[in-house]
């Protein structure tokens, strides 16, 4: 039988995975054994598989727990000032390329838009940059920073609405097709009152020898 989640091959116990629309994924996560995994990982639940890096971990009851984000993690990471003197302009895609060079993040269809012909870096975490120069960014399955909004599609596999909180605008879904229900992605049921819902983030929870729980909430 194949194990349900794992970090690189090695299977997990219980885990939580939370997928925002914006941002960073992160993952809470403990293995069936003491391993010592470090560094860049593969994470999967189910069919879906994502990269990102561990950046704590811990022991605890005969169980090692791990808290995992997307990409290499180097968003998180301070960076020093940097200025910028370009006759030409100097583009964001400049500027983003070199802090996502310096913090380790790999980063995709960075914007061109001439921020003048000088610019100043500040000091600071790495995605407050990022954000400033580009509010709607998010890190996808393989580990890339993306830029702009995730891509909207239909969910065509079949799910079963288990539960929903209209208030929250939360469903719980029960589904062999973990890795359709990212932000963006639509759907529709029978079985609730809406016409089309938008997955606006999701909550993926496992348990060994337990049903895995996928939440979304909608927009």
């Amino acid at each position: 039988m194949t194990d349900w989640s794992t970090i690189n091959g090695e299977r997990t116990v219980a885990g939580s995975l939370y997928v925002p629309a914006y941002g960073t994924w992160v993952a809470d996560v403990a293995l069936a054994l003491i391993a010592d995994i470090t560094g860049r990982v593969t994470l999967t639940a189910g069919n879906l598989s994502l990269v990102g890096s561990i950046v704590r971990a811990g022991t605890y009851a005969g169980s090692r727990t791990y808290r995992l984000v997307g990409g290499a993690g180097g968003w998180r990471q301070d960076m020093p000032s940097r200025s910028y003197v370009r006759s030409a302009g100097v583009p964001a895609s400049m500027v983003l390329g070199d802090i996502a060079t310096e913090c380790g993040e790999t980063i995709a269809d960075a914007p061109t838009t001439i921020l003048g012909t000088s610019f100043v870096r500040l000091a600071g975490m790495a995605s407050r940059t990022l954000a400033s120069l580009a509010p709607r960014w998010y890190v996808d399955t393989q580990g890339v920073t993306r830029i702009g909004s995730r891509p909207s599609s239909p969910i065509r596999s079949e799910f079963v609405p288990t539960n929903r909180n209209g208030g929250a605008g939360v469903v719980e879904v029960a589904t062999e097709d973990p890795a359709a229900w990212m932000p963006g992605r639509t759907f529709t049921s029978p079985l609730l009152s809406s016409s089309l819902l938008t997955v606006s983030a999701s909550r993926f929870s496992w348990r060994l020898n337990g049903r895995a729980r996928v939440d979304v909430v909608t927009s």
